[in-house]
């Protein structure tokens, strides 16, 4: 029996049509509370805007991958042109491969980069203010007052120095007259006693 008004019959939706009909679908207190995800979307635009925040990430990563890879060829380039070099100047010359060299060569090979690429970044020029200022007048008083008081601990060292030298060299001079006095009186006693002597003699034969 035939009916008079078909129901049209709908095809099944596939996985992605039905995903997105989970996702798009709200209930209804989120859809009146929340209005960051329009319902009236289609698969289409759904597409787009899921798809278009990650290109410029995926082509940053590329352009990065890109610019590795550059280097990496441009820096095997240049050690296989110094291994070549090198290679042949020793077959020219009879001397063996020098490891170390050629080893020290890539490491200034790479300080050389290294400061090529520290050189083309722009220079940031730092503006003083007035209390940096400030603070290096206070710090190079403070570093000329120490050096003041240095000088003069020093030349008091050396003055102190100097007297005790010379009272030195004074005590020892005193302690030689001294000495030579002592030297003198001794003598004297000696020939007195000698003096003595010859008279004691002199007495003994005239008696």
């Amino acid at each position: 029996m035939l009916l008079k008004n078909p129901v049209p019959i709908c095809p099944k939706p596939t996985i992605l049509e039905h995903n997105f009909i989970d996702f798009t679908s709200e209930p209804a207190s989120a859809a009146t509370t929340s209005k960051k995800m329009p319902i009236n979307l289609t698969m289409q635009e759904f597409e787009t805007a899921q798809v278009e925040p990650v290109k410029p990430q995926k082509i940053q990563i590329s352009d990065e991958i890109c610019h590795t890879l550059e280097q990496i060829r441009n820096k095997v380039g240049k050690l296989r042109e110094m291994y070549l070099q090198k290679k042949k100047k020793s077959n020219s010359t009879g001397e063996g491969s020098s490891a170390p060299d050629f080893i020290s060569d890539t490491e200034n090979l790479d300080d050389k980069e290294n400061h090529e690429t520290e050189t083309d970044k722009p220079q940031k020029k730092k503006r003083r203010s007035g209390i940096d200022s400030l603070s290096e007048v206070i710090a190079a008083m403070s570093e000329s007052r120490n050096r003041f008081y240095e000088k003069k601990i020093y030349s008091k060292l050396q003055e102190s120095q100097k007297r005790f030298k010379l009272e030195k060299k004074k005590l020892n001079q005193q302690y030689e007259l001294e000495k030579n006095k002592l030297e003198i009186k001794k003598l004297q006693a000696e020939n007195k006693k000698v003096k003595l002597e010859l008279e004691m003699l002199k007495f003994h034969k005239n008696n």
